[in-house]
């Protein structure tokens, strides 16, 4: 059996909140792989999911950051990059990230070098980051093979003032890169044309619950979303338009929120500020993924939508509102249309988006669900979701192009 080493930002730890990703594709590696997982950070609740698995190891040795590898920076490749730098305040991001870089560097090199990590094992890092540079500079000294997961954040420059550190090298250096979506995976054979060949699209999986969410037979129209309560994600747009809808339309709605984040308080009162007797406003709050589902088995909703302003891959919150028969509505970024089509399981709006054309969606779904077209939205969603997403069906391609891996 083969060994695969993990890195992630932080799972089986909670504070970058990677359980939702990662957990479905751990299930099935640990049926082929041992897999040494590796957490940058150990901050927040650790997960119990991989206790039942047989053939995951955490290394949990891992020192911590410290500011003396900033004196280890300088070196022939640092000064290459310098040269690309044209802003200080990307010079400040390369300075910081190369530090970071050195310091899994030197955690990595002790494995090798006491040959405690073996040179065949498979490096995998689940984001294109610190992790996947300090395994481009260690192919200089060891024959390893090495691949990266690429999301949205870690990919996209126009989310990163333009500059990503070391990328070019990376590109050069690493063995494969998986992108998460369609999108992802074509903006990077767009600007790394010479190295297509390295490139893969590979969807991350997810769990099929088998809930199947309640259709709602009032006049109530029931919206639901579910995000980090973020800027990007523009919750409060949804819940101004929301307002603006039941003014315009004179449509009782009732509107839940999935999730809590950095803008939760101002959202809170906000949804004070907005809600009538004709507009209530349902602040989850956090949930986990078995609660969701609980929820949405328990709580009718006419559409599932998301306003947000990025995305790299296929929101899991949209598969999993799909996975339980929800049409969508979303916004054309990143990933969003590969699970969204027009006019077949739900509506796409432009990202810089007016309101007149929000609220017209709105009023298109609503009429929608009186209609037998409704029922064959909420089929279409369930019916992408399995295509896709669904890991009992779509394993086999990411586990069988690790096993081809020499």
């Amino acid at each position: 059996m083969r060994t695969i080493v993990l890195f992630t930002a932080s799972y089986p730890y909670s504070i970058a909140v990677e359980n939702t990703f990662l957990e479905e594709e751990l299930y099935y590696l640990n049926k082929y792989f041992k897999v040494f997982i590796v957490p940058l950070s150990r901050k927040g609740t650790k997960s119990d999911f991989i206790v039942k698995l047989d053939n995951i190891t955490v290394y949990e040795d891992l020192p911590q950051f410290s500011k003396r590898y900033f004196l280890k920076i300088i070196d022939i490749d640092f000064l290459k990059e310098l040269r690309k730098i044209k802003s200080f305040k990307n010079l400040k991001k390369m300075i910081s990230y190369y530090a970071a870089v050195k310091w899994i560097y030197q955690y990595i090199d002790d494995k090798l070098s006491r040959n405690e990590w073996k040179q065949e094992y498979i490096y995998y890092t689940f984001w294109f980051n610190h992790s996947t540079t300090a395994l481009s500079l260690l192919k200089k000294r060891y024959d390893i093979y090495f691949l990266s997961r690429v999301h949205g954040g870690d990919l996209f420059f126009e989310v990163n003032n333009d500059y990503i550190p070391f990328r070019t090298f990376d590109i050069v250096s690493i063995d494969k890169v998986i992108a998460v979506s369609k999108y992802g995976y074509i903006y990077l054979n767009k600007y790394y044309a010479l190295y297509r060949h390295k490139f893969d699209l590979i969807y991350l999986l997810s769990k099929d619950y088998k809930v199947i969410n309640p259709p709602n037979n009032e006049e109530v129209f029931k919206v639901v979303s579910c995000a980090l309560v973020s800027p990007l994600k523009k919750i409060d747009e949804i819940i101004r338009l929301l307002y603006k809808f039941n003014k315009i339309y004179k449509i009782k709605i009732e509107y839940t929120h999935i999730g809590d984040g950095i803008d939760f308080e101002k959202i809170k009162k906000l949804s004070k500020e907005f809600e009538n007797n004709q507009y209530q406003i349902n602040l989850t709050g956090f949930k986990n993924i078995d609660e969701i589902m609980e929820f949405y088995k328990q709580k009718s909703f006419d559409v599932f939508v998301t306003l947000s302003q990025t995305e790299g891959g296929v929101p899991f919150a949209l598969r999993e509102a799909a996975s339980c028969e929800i049409p969508l509505i979303g916004t054309k970024v990143g990933g969003i249309p590969e699970i969204i089509l027009e006019n077949y399981n739900g509506f796409l709006i432009d990202k810089d988006f007016k309101d007149d054309i929000v609220l017209a969606t709105f009023y298109k779904m609503y009429n929608l669900k009186f209609s037998n077209e409704y029922l064959k939205f909420r089929k279409h969603s369930r019916e992408i979701f399995l295509k896709k997403y669904e890991a009992k069906k779509n394993h086999i391609r990411f586990i069988e192009f690790l096993k081809g891996i020499r």
